[in-house]
């Protein structure tokens, strides 16, 4: 879905990604409330996903949300580079 990530972010103790999924987990989120934030570009700008599945490759960091996420739920939001 294409749209800004409509829920509050949740991040670590010093406002950054957590690094690492289990560390959400730890910090006491369901694995419902962990997203995995992806990182791709291209010439014109960076797509950052916000993807409710865990995953692996351009992954930038993780976030907890007090909402649980839908089965397959993600959000995709899009910055242009300056010309």
């Amino acid at each position: 879905m294409a749209g800004e990530f409509p829920y509050g972010e949740i991040r670590d103790a010093d406002g950054n990604y957590f690094l690492h999924y289990e560390d959400v987990i730890a910090a006491g989120y369901c694995e419902e409330q962990v997203w995995t934030v992806i990182s791709t570009d291209n010439e014109e700008g960076i797509w950052f996903t916000y993807d409710s599945t865990r995953r692996f490759v351009n992954v930038i960091g993780y976030i907890a949300t007090k909402e649980e996420a839908v089965p397959n739920e993600y959000y995709e939001e899009f910055v242009e580079l300056d010309p």
